[in-house]
């Protein structure tokens, strides 16, 4: 008969898998992923609470630590408030440090960062992604090392640091077209969009936007479109174009309400009340 220990085990393996498979259909369906992730959320939190607390004498916990979040913050930001969801992180990316696992520790820490930048804690934020380029350089990770960028101009714009916000966007947007991924070019485009805002160029701001819209539609990101559309309606309130603007808005309520994503839909519901 099988002890405790196995039987945990075997449930966190179990619905690390499932966490992957669920993840994947939440990239590409949205709606239908989050769905899903809501009947086994609980067993979720509950297999990787479980990998936490036996990663540093149970190899088996170890490697579920790093995975359980890895790639997959997106989504369970969606269910775990930040803080509870800090803590965890902090706890894979100690993990990854010590199993020496350099690819994990660059993605666990630029992670970590995008929960700071929920949480509006951005200095915290920004050194996370500075920690993660270094890590990701180092390890030879050109995807995970123009993720890091990304996220630092974005943090930048919001440090009201433009110029350096502006630089960090530009060169992560070249290695992403160079590697060909949609995915990290739409994101750059929306962060340099909110940059060029910032220096007050607001048509050049729609043009980012756009490009970044049309991307996360042909993939199908409706967590990114949405995004991309209060970016635009932001770019359209600097040019006074408010009709156009609330039309944005309204269109990326409707988007992060599908997604049942509140904080997105609290974010533009106070755009739209001062549009």
């Amino acid at each position: 008969m099988p002890t405790k220990t196995e039987i945990d085990r075997r449930h966190a393996i179990y619905y690390e898998t499932m966490l992957g498979a669920v993840f994947e259909m939440y990239k590409f369906s949205g709606i239908m992923g989050v769905g899903l992730f809501d009947l086994y959320r609980d067993n979720v939190f509950r297999a990787w609470a479980w990998a936490i607390s036996h990663a540093s004498r149970d190899m088996d916990a170890a490697r579920l630590c790093i995975l359980f979040p890895r790639d997959r913050t997106e989504l369970l930001t969606l269910r775990l408030e930040p803080a509870q969801l800090v803590s965890r992180l902090r706890s894979s990316v100690a993990c990854a440090r010590r199993q020496g696992d350099q690819r994990s520790l660059g993605t666990l820490l630029r992670e970590l960062g995008a929960v700071h930048a929920l949480n509006r804690q951005m200095e915290q934020a920004l050194i996370c992604y500075l920690r993660s380029e270094a890590v990701c350089r180092k390890a030879a990770d050109t995807k995970g090392e123009a993720m890091a960028l990304s996220n630092q101009g974005k943090a930048h714009t919001h440090l009201h640091d433009n110029r350096s916000a502006t630089d960090c966007l530009k060169r992560s947007l070249s290695i992403f077209r160079e590697i060909e991924f949609a995915d990290g070019e739409a994101d750059a485009l929306n962060g340099l969009g909110a940059a060029q805002l910032g220096f007050g160029l607001a048509q050049q701001a729609v043009e980012s936007h756009e490009k970044s819209l049309a991307i996360y539609r042909k993939i199908d990101n409706y967590k990114g479109e949405a995004i991309a559309l209060c970016g635009l309606g932001d770019a359209r309130m600097a040019l006074d174009q408010l009709k156009e603007a609330k039309d944005h808005y309204t269109a990326a309520l409707v988007l992060f309400r599908q997604l049942t994503d509140p904080q997105g839909e609290t974010q533009v519901l106070s755009r739209i009340s001062s549009a």
